[in-house]
């Protein structure tokens, strides 16, 4: 998907105007192909970066990265309350096989959000189980600051 960069001035005035593809789309362009992606665990979760994430999948990687070897796993207080929490577990075992593992911000139930999304318990924040899970391995934040 092509998309139209517009450059700005300080003071707001249109400096340039460009077409601008991704470089997935320009791989795909010259080998005329899906980019193959390694396996991956994608733990998707609930705060405002799930809909950034969501955009950046299906507009710039899924139409050119083939993913079918990415597992997907939802850490949304919800599910995690639906499976009794057996969905963190699954994503830790997950991501000691493969060992890449991509990681939206969740939300940790405290009182208010129990109450929010009628859960039966608050299941604490999963961050301390994934990194004794994966022996220490840091979780970024980056994806906060979306």
């Amino acid at each position: 998907m092509l998309k139209r960069a517009v450059l700005k001035s300080g003071f707001g005035h249109v400096q340039a105007m460009a077409t601008v593809a991704p470089a997935s789309v320009q791989f795909a362009r010259m080998f005329g192909s899906k980019i193959q992606a390694p396996p991956m665990v994608y733990i998707t979760g609930e705060e405002m970066t799930r809909y950034a994430s969501e955009l950046y999948l299906n507009e710039w990687i899924r139409p050119h990265v083939d993913i079918k070897s990415w597992e997907f796993f939802d850490l949304s207080c919800v599910n995690r309350d639906r499976t009794e929490d057996a969905v963190l577990r699954e994503c830790i075992a997950a991501g000691k096989r493969i060992g890449a593992i991509y990681k939206e911000p969740t939300i940790t139930a405290t009182e208010d959000p129990m109450k929010e999304f009628g859960l039966k318990k608050a299941w604490g924040s999963p961050n301390g189980a994934m990194r004794k899970g994966w022996n220490g391995i840091s979780i970024s934040r980056d994806t906060i600051h979306l």
